[in-house]
Parts: C-alpha cells; structure tokens; sequence
C-alpha cells in the first residue's frame, strides 16, 4: 500500500507541474514535451499502482461493483489514449532535447 499511495503522491506532482507551466503560457517545443512526458508518466505510476492494489485486494476486490476494479477501468482506459504512450513520450521528450 505505501507503494502505490508514493506511485500516485508522485504522479499527482508530476501533473501539477505539468499544470504549472501550462499556465505560465510556456509553449515552447522542449516545454510541450516536457509535460507530455509528465503526464504520460504519471499515468503509467497510477496505472502501476492500481495493479498494485487490485493485486493485494485479491479475489475480494473482484465482486460485482467493487469500487477498485471500476478504478482499474478507468485508469487502463485513460492510458490507452496515444498521447499518453510512454515511448512516444520520452521519444519526444529526447528529440526536444536534442533540439
């Protein structure tokens, strides 16, 4: 449990940062990439970190309704959206750098 409440405290600053600079108006190519890859990684530490929980849940956190496996839904769901691809991600990222 205190791995996966650290994975989504981490996750959280990462988007907050994220969302930092998007209201500073930085949009620069480096800063777009920048939180592309914020965002993608924070979702791949949530998604970490739920499989972590629905893991220890065990065969109880499987019943109908259960409130974790709907997490779990929705967190692969969002993941799978492309711009949150952690290779295209850190791909941008290093040409951003590189740049």
């Amino acid at each position: 449990m205190a791995e996966a409440s650290a994975q989504v405290r981490g996750a959280r600053l990462l988007l907050l940062g994220a969302a930092g600079r998007a209201d500073a108006g930085e949009v620069t190519p480096f800063a777009v990439a920048e939180n592309v890859r914020d965002c993608a990684v924070a979702v791949d530490w949530c998604v970490r970190a739920v499989e972590r929980l629905v893991r220890v849940a065990g065969a109880r956190g499987h019943g109908a309704g259960e409130p974790l496996l709907r997490r779990w839904r929705d967190v692969h769901a969002i993941a799978g959206h492309a711009t949150l691809d952690l290779d295209a991600a850190y791909d941008r990222h290093l040409e951003a750098l590189m740049s």
